[in-house]
């Protein structure tokens, strides 16, 4: 299953996505770099700076710095556009409900328990881990979890005819982690080195920690639904769903106060 777009009512205002679009930027703009230096003849340079297991065992302060840097270079076009267009779907409905800062450490934090993930089940690979995958992870994690309901229009192939349909987030993301749990678990079945070609474990481990992360930064108000069967209380809300008060927005974008009780009146803001 390939995401095309997110269906939501495009009508209610959403603040920038100032982070997602940073992050787009720099994983780009890495991947020119890393690039340019593989075609000036260093072609170490992913190796160098990519997450290579091995390394903390050597330097672990170097290990620590790719922890970082790894995030943001690529095996390929294909690979960093496929993360690209993840990050761009699921990104701005993230950032808009944590806002900047909490989505900023959302996608960091993922992006570290992915590679402690992978260093955990091959501490001695010497193969370099590239990629946002793994933040990405954490990115998808947090997307169901706010909004489990909302649908995602997606393509699916069968055999050889490729069909569209809308389905829950829910069951798109089940989908996604059910696949890379069962690869990191057949590569280990034959081989740790058989995950070596994509960190299935990365991916893994940056989603559960989503899951986890997006618990204590997700605010204490919870936004009112966009639209006829799309709900968006979260899978694990924070407060009850059933009672107090929510915050929804003005057309102007000004937060209001009403309540899931009997009555539905604003109160002040």
């Amino acid at each position: 299953m390939f995401p095309l777009r997110e269906v939501r009512d495009r009508t209610l205002p959403r603040r920038r996505a100032m982070v997602t679009f940073v992050l787009l930027a720099a994983n780009v703009l890495a991947f020119i770099l890393e690039q340019a230096m593989i075609e000036a003849g260093n072609s170490s340079f992913p190796i160098f700076w990519g997450l290579v297991p091995q390394t903390f065992s050597v330097d672990p302060g170097h290990g620590l710095l790719t922890v970082v840097t790894s995030m943001f270079l690529h095996g390929g076009w294909f690979h960093l556009i496929g993360n690209l267009w993840f990050l761009w779907l699921f990104g701005p409905s993230v950032e808009d409900a944590l806002g900047s800062p909490r989505f900023s450490a959302l996608y960091l934090l993922g992006g570290v328990a992915a590679a402690a993930s992978q260093v955990a089940v091959d501490p001695m690979s010497r193969m370099p881990m590239l990629g946002a995958s793994g933040a990405i992870g954490a990115v998808l994690a947090a997307y169901v979890s706010l909004f489990p309901f909302r649908r995602i229009t997606t393509l699916i192939p069968i055999v050889i005819v490729p069909l569209i349909f809308r389905i829950p987030a829910l069951i798109f993301v089940i989908e996604w982690f059910a696949i890379n749990l069962l690869q990191g678990i057949g590569g280990l079945e034959l081989h740790p080195d058989a995950t070596a070609g994509v960190a299935w474990w990365a991916h893994v481990g940056g989603f559960l920690s989503g899951l986890l992360l997006v618990r204590f930064l997700f605010p204490q108000h919870l936004h009112e639904g966009e639209g006829e069967g799309d709900k968006h209380e979260p899978l694990f809300p924070t407060r009850p769903i059933d009672g107090g008060d929510v915050v929804v927005r003005d057309a102007e974008g000004a937060k209001l106060p009403t309540s899931r009780g009997g009555d539905d009146s604003l109160g002040e803001a």
